[in-house]
């Protein structure tokens, strides 16, 4: 989108209390974010 477009990452605090955050970086860089929600 151009211009102001959607903030996808605002309001997140405390996200890792309520996931398991998985990060795999690939050899072009790009990096994969894998979330799982934890039971209550």
């Amino acid at each position: 989108m151009l211009g102001r477009g959607v903030r996808l990452w605002d309001g997140l605090e405390g996200l890792e209390q309520r996931f398991d955050v998985e990060s795999t970086t690939m050899p072009s860089g790009v990096t994969h974010l894998a979330f799982t929600r934890r039971p209550r």
